[in-house]
């Protein structure tokens, strides 16, 4: 309010959201630099409440860093124990900066598929969410069972143990990258690994 009403301009997260709330157009042009489309672009019908912007910043600070800072603690711990990967990830690493010029770009980003084993090996031993909470939206019978979920029941999904049911991976106390190589990703269910929620249909890589 303080800064609506005193033109206060910082060039930060709250000027972001200040700026969607106003119809303000945020985006630099680095989306489209990067080889994204810009379909997030805020129409002149739409914006955001005061109290939309709270919860959006509650929800960027609550879920965003800790998730984040703790998986990467996590996985320098497992780099640190296991000399042999950190080294693998660092020539992959120098080997893509070096096709892209040394640029962090995103096109480099995607090109770095080993990291991508690490961080969702990472998460499959520590992850961010140990249980996932879910509400039945239709009538659902279980396969194999004559249990019948129904629209509005709580459902508690174990994904820790998931994560480290040896049924699905084998030695899970064993930090090992491949077992997310491509050929073992096919193998397996996608929802035997939710880090987030549903990973078929998951955003964060």
């Amino acid at each position: 309010k303080y800064r609506e009403e005193n033109n206060v301009c910082r060039n930060d997260f709250l000027d972001i959201l200040i700026g969607i709330k106003h119809n303000r157009n945020i985006l630099d042009g680095t989306e489209e630099e990067n080889g994204l489309k810009s379909n997030s672009r805020v129409s002149k019908e739409e914006g955001l409440t005061m109290d939309q912007i709270t919860a959006q910043a509650f929800i960027f600070f609550a879920a965003g860093f800790e998730t984040a800072s703790s998986t990467m603690t996590f996985c320098l711990y497992e780099l640190a124990q296991h000399p042999e990967i950190q080294e693998r990830l660092s020539l992959e690493l120098e080997t893509v900066l070096e096709n892209h010029g040394g640029e962090v770009s995103y096109q480099a980003l995607q090109d770095l598929k080993y990291m991508d084993q690490v961080v969702d090996e990472t998460l499959r031993m520590y992850a961010s969410l140990a249980v996932l909470h879910r509400r039945c939206t239709k009538p659902y019978k279980i396969p194999g069972s004559d249990l019948v979920l129904q629209p509005g029941q709580k459902i508690r999904i174990p994904a820790y143990a998931l994560h480290h049911d040896p049924q699905y991976y084998p030695d899970p106390d064993k930090f090992d990258p491949e077992r997310f190589g491509p050929e073992k990703v096919k193998e397996r269910h996608p929802c035997l690994h939710l880090p987030f929620g549903d990973s078929a249909g998951e955003p964060r890589r």
